[in-house]
């Protein structure tokens, strides 16, 4: 009766449910809502693919019923979807469309190029040693403006000045002017650029270069130093990359070779008038039906129209304006004509039918289904006022919305536990804390400060161990550790903790508005839930005893 939900017992459907004795169990329905049956081998793989973190607490058949529910109520929302019409909607259907296609011509490409796009290791080791990758080198540089510049700098350096000396003072580049132009990092050859990568890669340890003209002004360099670099390090970066390449001709070939299966034949009548449509209009040519139906390709199986290219041309950045008949002729042939002529050739190998596709296609449009529901059901509803906006940052603003907690201590951080502990019998015997810090913290940027900086509570992994969770709660003057963190062991004192001050309201507006509409979202959409568990009830059907045969079969 409506209102209750149905439990078949096992008696009730076993000649119904078990058939012959070997069938698999993996078959049998669990739970079946309207005229889809949910069998145990989909919940067992459902739940095999439910993140960690959104995994039931429960066991047994209590944690598979909860599993079971969830897929009941995506059952649910497809028959709401349904319901509204929403599968009838224009826009639902052409995204379908474009999808059917993007997996039709993926199969194809699959089928026809991918068994061509085995890469050797001997291609790729003739790659990695024509580019000459196996090495490495670090650099210094100097980049000046003018030809004037550069001969000065050069003269300089003739004249006994230090490479360093002369970067410090001459180049533009005032990051690396700052270490005598070293750049920090060894490049490979094609990390370089093709002037600098050759001229650097032909000069001994310690050469200057002659100047580099570069868009920008000049380039003078000094190698100095090389280091080996692994294949290994290479490998996979230019197997993806000889494989793009590899795509790219096997592409090429394969649509050559479609055309010419077809006797694809271009119209030049109908891209003159195309072009001068768009021409006098100054942009999409405005082109009348029997226009549009004017062939621009024919072949055996149909032909393109102006009005499949001006169609395709607004779903794109192609630009009519400044367009001639050969920019047109490029743009059609990648974008509409490899499109149509591996549609067709899909079409005839029988791709439409396949049933990997379909059940793919169909999933597709059961996910497509459901968002649009919640687009309407929810993200559409989820309006919030100024003052709902308020309310919330005023009710959050000392926790959510309030700035990280600032810890001020004064830590000595060395290498061992030893030293650590050393050190804090010293300070327990009267030693200044500050003052042992300035002479052995390995912290070196905070020798001049004695030790003394400031923790927050989103540090934690810059620190490493447990130094900002015991900054946060340890008694002021008190002397903690030894701890050991990241680069070594901790010994620290608390001196100040500040209170969390609440953020503007100007600037985290936007994340308190974020909040509140994810919060809302969240209410409405389990509104949505428990409406359809009422209005659909009647249309589930429970057959427990495979739900316990379920348990069984997974412990």
């Amino acid at each position: 009766m409506k209102g209750a939900l149905r439990v078949v017992s096992m008696g009730t459907v076993l000649a119904m449910m078990w058939g012959g004795c070997g069938r698999k169990k993996e078959a049998l329905v669990v739970a079946q809502v309207g005229d889809r049956a949910i069998t145990i081998g989909e919940l067992w793989a459902f739940e095999a693919n439910v993140p960690e973190a959104f995994k039931t607490e429960k066991s047994g058949v209590e944690g598979q019923r909860d599993y079971l529910k969830t897929m009941i109520d995506r059952e649910f929302m497809l028959l709401e979807a349904r319901e509204q019409g929403i599968d009838q909607s224009e826009s639902l259907v052409q995204k379908l469309e474009w999808q059917k296609k993007k997996s039709v011509i993926e199969a194809f490409y699959e089928k026809e190029i991918g068994p061509k796009l085995e890469i050797s290791e001997e291609e790729i080791r003739h790659c990695f040693e024509e580019e000459g990758l196996g090495r490495a080198v670090k650099m210094r540089h100097i980049a000046v403006k003018t030809e004037d510049d550069v001969r000065m700098v050069l003269k300089e350096i003739e004249q006994g000045r230090s490479f360093e000396e002369v970067a410090r003072e001459r180049s533009l580049d005032r990051k690396s002017a700052e270490k005598g132009g070293l750049l920090d990092a060894f490049y490979a050859k094609n990390e370089l650029g093709e002037l600098i990568g050759a001229r650097a890669f032909s000069m001994e340890i310690g050469q200057i270069s002659e100047p580099i003209r570069m868009g920008y002004g000049y380039e003078v360099i000094q190698v100095i130093a090389e280091k080996p670099v692994p294949f290994e390090h290479w490998k996979a970066s230019l197997e993806q990359r000889l494989k793009r390449h590899k795509f790219s001709e096997e592409w090429d070939a394969l649509l050559d070779r479609l055309k010419a299966a077809v006797h694809l034949r271009f119209k030049h009548d109908g891209m003159e008038l195309l072009l001068a449509r768009a021409a006098a209009s100054g942009a999409a040519p405005d082109l009348s039906e029997q226009e549009r139906g004017i062939a621009l390709y024919e072949y055996e199986e149909g032909r393109i129209t102006l009005g499949d290219f001006v169609d395709a041309a607004q779903g794109s950045a192609w630009r009519f304006i400044g367009a001639d008949s050969t920019k047109a002729m490029q743009y059609a042939e990648r974008r509409i004509i490899a499109e149509r002529l591996m549609l067709d050739a899909a079409r005839r190998a029988g791709f439409y039918e396949d049933e990997e596709i379909l059940a793919w296609l169909e999933k597709k449009k059961e996910d497509l289904l459901i968002d649009k529901l919640r687009e309407g059901e929810v993200k559409d509803k989820a309006a919030v006022s100024e003052e709902e906006i308020r309310a919330e940052y005023d009710m959050h603003k000392r926790d959510r919305y309030a700035l990280p907690e600032e810890i001020l201590i004064t830590e000595i951080l060395v290498e061992t536990e030893e030293e650590a502990q050393q050190l804090s019998d010293q300070i327990k015997k009267g030693a200044e804390l500050s003052e042992l810090a300035g002479r052995h913290t390995l912290r070196k940027e905070y020798r001049k400060t004695q030790g003394q900086f400031q923790v927050r509570s989103f540090e934690k992994a810059l620190y490493g161990g447990d130094l900002v969770e015991i900054a946060g709660i340890a008694p002021i003057g008190q002397l903690m550790g030894p701890i050991e963190v990241k680069g070594g062991y901790s010994i620290f004192r608390v001196e100040e903790r500040g209170e969390r001050r609440p953020e503007p309201f100007e600037a985290v507006e936007r994340r308190v508005r974020a909040n509140f509409l994810d919060a809302r979202e969240v209410q409405l959409f389990d509104q949505l839930i428990e409406r359809l568990r009422i209005k659909y009830e009647d249309r589930v059907i429970y057959f427990e005893e495979h739900l316990k045969e379920a348990v069984r079969e997974a412990a």
